[in-house]
This record gives structure tokens, C-alpha cells and sequence, in this order.
């Protein structure tokens, strides 16, 4: 194309040389205008500025080890997230489960800053072939809602739905509420959240439920460390001969994380988890490194 551009220039600047080349020759050399003076100073005229482009990406992985006979469970995953400056975004997410099933998963999306401080977001994903380590459908659609510095508090409410091979579905609606204190003299900062979801499991009326809270300590670009908690009751459905019976889990975790800047744009980040069920405990975590820019 920039060539067919270019030829195109070339022969209109031809054809206008073989009309005005006759008229100059024709005319009365001592009446036409002296040629004009070059601008050696002349105002610079900025283009179109260049798009930007900022996002992240991170590389994941973790183990867990579980007790009472299940089997322990590892998985290493892959995300990242490109933004350009008119509010367009791309998403991707994919994880290599190990347990039961060995599982990959894999998601992508879109989303578009409405304004200043909302984004809508919308993730469709898929997995490998297993009956119910990881959905066969995945659709997930959030927003986040910043309500600025003067208040400090950020909002993500999310809708997510789950369709797995062994024919149960899932509908689970979740927020997190994050507060940004404000900042102390050097700078650091703490962040408290909470969060909530109910999900429905069907076939069968299962409502389960969870609840959280966390506090997170931050210095810029520096590091950060934190400790959350959450307690609920996860509810399923399990086949007993002809029969499906639903299935309550009650439990409760608590996970302490941290993070250290090895530069001003590369983190390295680790969580650790002990979670106690009525059926099995769990303990274990992951870490991982980010890059953004």
C-alpha cells in the first residue's frame, strides 16, 4: 500500500511539472514573483502522538499438599493484560492443573474503561478434556468501580458462570471492597478488603458461601506484605448409585503473602495457604515474578 501511495504522489507531481513548466516559458520572465525565501527557523508541527501501550504479565506456579487420602495438587499458569490509551484492553489467563484430573484451562477477554474510574470487563474460557477439575465453559464478567483518592475505595463486583463434562453447573456472584489508606510520612500505605460470593450448584438447590477480609502493608515499588482470611461452605453435588446428594464443605483459610520489587518494573511474589475442611486440610502455595510496563 505505501508503495501504490508513493507511485500515486509521484505522478500527480509529474503531471502537474507538464503544465506548469510550458506557462513559466510563455510568460514574461521580468514579471513573475521572485521565488520565495527558505525558512530556516520555521514552527515544527507535531504528528499524531504514538500509541502507548502499558499491561503486565506474570508467570505462576504452586503445590499443595493435601491430607485424609486426596490426592495433593500442583498447577503453574501463565496471565497478562495489554491496555492502550483509548481504554481498550486484552486479557489472557492459562493454568496446567495436577490432581485428580490433570487439567488446562485457558481464558481470554476484553475490556473498556466507560470512564475514568470503570472498567467492564468480560473473560471466555475453556479447558482440556476432564469431568470436574476445571469447566468446560468459563464465562466471567466484572466491573471495576475506583471512586477516586478522595475516598480511597475500589469496587469489583463479578458474575461468573461454570459448565463442567460431568453435567453440573455452577453460577457463583462475588465483590471485593478495597480501601487505599492514606499514605504515611515515607510514603508506605496499608490496604484493608473484604469479599463475599454465593455460588448455586445444580442439579439440586446447593447454595454455597464465603466470606473474607485481608490487610496488606506497601511501599512503592519497593515490597509489600499482607495476611487475609476467609471462612464459607462449599457446596456440590455427589453420585451415589442412582442418586445425586448434595454435599456441603465447611472450612476456613488463612494466607500470608509477600512481595519485593527486583527492579522498578519486575516482582517477584509468594502466597502461602493452610486451609481446614470437614473432609481434608490443605497446606501449601504459590510464587511467581511479574513484569508491567
Amino acid at each position: 500500500m505505501q508503495f501504490a501511495h508513493s507511485s500515486a504522489l509521484t505522478l500527480a507531481f509529474a503531471a502537474s511539472l507538464t503544465w506548469l513548466v510550458p506557462q513559466a516559458y510563455a510568460a514574461d520572465l521580468d514579471e513573475l514573483p521572485p521565488p520565495p525565501a527558505p525558512v530556516l527557523n520555521g514552527p515544527v508541527v507535531a504528528g499524531p502522538p504514538a500509541p502507548t501501550l502499558r499491561g503486565d504479565f506474570q508467570a505462576i506456579g504452586g503445590a499443595y499438599a493435601v491430607d485424609s487420602g486426596y490426592a495433593d495438587r500442583a498447577f503453574m499458569g501463565l496471565q497478562g493484560s495489554l491496555y492502550d490509551e483509548t481504554g481498550f484492553g486484552v486479557h489472557f489467563d492459562a493454568v496446567h492443573v495436577q490432581r485428580e484430573e490433570d487439567a488446562a484451562f485457558a481464558a481470554v477477554g476484553a475490556s473498556y474503561a466507560v470512564t475514568s474510574g470503570t472498567r467492564l470487563k468480560l473473560m471466555l474460557g475453556s479447558s482440556s478434556d476432564n469431568l470436574e477439575v476445571q469447566p468446560e465453559l468459563y464465562v466471567n464478567g466484572s466491573a471495576t468501580l475506583d471512586f477516586g483518592p478522595q475516598t480511597g475505595v475500589v469496587v469489583t463486583p463479578e458474575i461468573i458462570y461454570r459448565s463442567y463434562r460431568n453435567g453440573v453447573d455452577e453460577v457463583q456472584a462475588q465483590a471485593n471492597v478495597s480501601k487505599y489508606f492514606s499514605p504515611f510520612a515515607d510514603g508506605s500505605y496499608m490496604v484493608g478488603s473484604i469479599n463475599g460470593s454465593v455460588n448455586h450448584v445444580s442439579p439440586g438447590d446447593n447454595i454455597g458461601w464465603e466470606a473474607g477480609a485481608g490487610v496488606i502493608y506497601v511501599r512503592p515499588r519497593t515490597m509489600s506484605v499482607g495476611l487475609s482470611g476467609v471462612v464459607g461452605s462449599s457446596a456440590y453435588d455427589n453420585q451415589l448409585g442412582l442418586a445425586s446428594v448434595g454435599v456441603r464443605n465447611d472450612y476456613a483459610a488463612v494466607r500470608p503473602s509477600v512481595s519485593m520489587y527486583l527492579s522498578p518494573d519486575i516482582e517477584v511474589f509468594a502466597r502461602a495457604e493452610y486451609l481446614w475442611t470437614d473432609f481434608y486440610d490443605l497446606a501449601g502455595g504459590y510464587a511467581g515474578i511479574k513484569y508491567s510496563f
